[in-house]
């Protein structure tokens, strides 16, 4: 099992500049956020954007209305 201090220790998924995004689409919302490796931040990551709008077209997981 994992310290407090191994679980709180960055992780770098690339090299730094690297751009990294995540796409969250769910029956509720969909965001996203876009952020870029920096090893000299504290959680060596630099938050760059985010976004989330209103999800339609979606029901238990599945799309119930294509155009929307």
């Amino acid at each position: 099992m994992a310290t407090s201090e191994q679980r709180l220790k960055p992780r770098h998924v690339g090299k730094a500049g690297t751009v990294v995004a995540a796409l969250d689409i769910g029956c509720s919302k969909i965001a996203c956020l876009i952020g870029r490796v920096d090893p000299g931040s504290r959680s060596g990551f630099s938050f760059m954007g985010g976004g989330r709008q209103q999800s339609r077209g979606f029901n238990g997981g599945g799309i119930t209305d294509i155009e929307d």
